[in-house]
């Protein structure tokens, strides 16, 4: 069909594809571009790749946060993969491909978000990862090396399948570049995620946001916290909160 564009080409690829797979089947559109799979993927990336460091967990979020509004009604949203590996949660001594930037200049410092830039995650960096996909109701696709993963990360990979509901959650926006806040207010769930380089202290009016005063606790550490209509907390720099009503 020479009349045909390339949207229509890949629709009717992936058309190709669907009738193809077996029933049940989930199809994620990696990287396809927008209105070329509507009702033919089930998930759909929202980004750049996700590697076990810092700098790719904030720019993978960063990317996800505009597409927010299409997650569960077109598809969806896949943030990629759910890795939890690095210097607390595995036995590997390779957590991740070679990295091309070590052996950078401190007189060439670089500057921005940096490919594969900085340390493998540590133990709080995983599990913000883990919770980033929970709060935006991710797809969950998991890239570890199972039997290379220790107690700490299997533990992690196994909390974050057991708490995965696939709801889109709602981000709170202010002036922050990645909004730290999000809920599911149907299901009385509130997740906040510093996405800074330092301590700090966070404060959510829970009303505000349709959640109910009472007791909820946090669904990786269990740790409890009594809410009234303010609630603030101090969390750590690349730590972060998932809290469930009780």
């Amino acid at each position: 069909d020479k009349t045909a564009g390339p949207f229509d080409a890949l629709k009717k690829l992936f058309n190709i594809v669907r009738e193809t797979v077996p029933k049940g089947s989930h199809i994620m559109g990696c990287s396809l571009p927008y209105g070329a799979d509507i009702n033919i993927s089930d998930s759909k990336r929202t980004g750049l790749d996700i590697h076990n460091v810092w700098g790719h967990v904030k720019i993978c979020t960063a990317q996800a946060v505009p597409q927010f509004a299409a997650n569960g009604k077109l598809y969806r949203n896949d943030l990629d993969y759910l890795l939890v590996r690095g210097k607390d949660t595995t036995n590997d001594k390779m957590t991740n491909v070679l990295n091309s930037n070590i052996g950078r200049t401190k007189a060439n410092p670089p500057k921005g978000f940096l490919w594969r830039g900085g340390e493998d995650f540590d133990y709080t960096e995983a599990k913000t990862w883990c919770n980033v996909i929970l709060a935006l109701g991710s797809s969950v696709f998991m890239g570890d090396c199972l039997p290379k993963l220790n107690e700490n990360g299997i533990e992690l990979l196994r909390k974050t399948v057991q708490e995965a509901d696939f709801v889109p959650g709602t981000p709170v926006f202010g002036d922050e570049t990645i909004p730290s806040v999000w809920y599911k207010k149907d299901l009385g769930k509130l997740y906040i995620i510093n996405f800074t380089d330092d301590n700090n202290n966070y404060s959510v009016n829970i009303k505000d946001l349709g959640l109910m005063p009472g007791k909820y606790a946090d669904a990786f550490t269990g740790k409890e916290y009594d809410i009234d209509e303010e609630f603030s907390v101090m969390i750590n720099a690349h730590d972060s909160l998932y809290l469930k009503k009780k």
